[in-house]
Parts: structure tokens; sequence; C-alpha cells
């Protein structure tokens, strides 16, 4: 059985590399920058008006539906075909077993 032993310094300096590729190309690792008002309202298009915003925000919502039953949809069909499928593996393995037998 093979042991690899690590120092504490050497799980520290492996995690503070894999920190720096996940925040690679940030300005800041350690404090986040406060976001105005309008930097926010910029990001998500909603220049100040609450109707528009609801309506963004009802779209994408049923957009949501719209996935959410797609997936399901999806996956009674995929557990469909998985019983159809441990179904067919049980005939098989029967008719192995008897025609192994029969030998």
């Amino acid at each position: 059985m093979l042991r690899l032993s690590f120092s504490n310094h050497d799980v520290y300096r492996l995690l503070e590399v894999e920190r720096e590729k996940l925040f690679e190309g940030s300005n800041d690792l350690h404090t986040p920058r406060k976001k105005s008002t309008q930097e926010i309202l910029t990001k998500y298009k909603f220049k100040g008006d609450a109707a528009a915003a609801a309506a963004d925000a009802k779209n994408k919502l049923l957009e949501r539906q719209e996935k959410l039953k797609q997936m399901e949809e999806q996956s009674a069909e995929l557990e469909s075909e998985a019983e159809n499928f441990a179904s067919l593996a049980q005939q098989i393995k029967k008719n192995v077993e008897n025609k192994w037998w029969k030998l």
C-alpha cells in the first residue's frame, strides 16, 4: 500500500495554487468590490422601470417552468427505459442460466 505524506505547509500551498487558478483574471482576490446601483441596473438591463423588471422576471420564470417540465418528461422517459432494460437483462440472464445447465 502506497502512503503519501504531506506537511501542512504543502497542503496550504496546494490550496493557494488552486485558489489562484479559480480566481484567475480577477483583480482583487480577497474583497469583493461594492457595485453601484447603476452598475447593477445596467448589468441586468432594468433601466429603473419596475414594470419591465417584473415582466422580465415573469418571462424568466415561465422559461424555467418550461425547462423543468421538459426535464420531468425526459426523466420519466429515462425511468421507463431503465425499467425495460432491467427487465430485458433479467430475461437474458434466465435464458443464459437455463441453457448453461442444459449443456
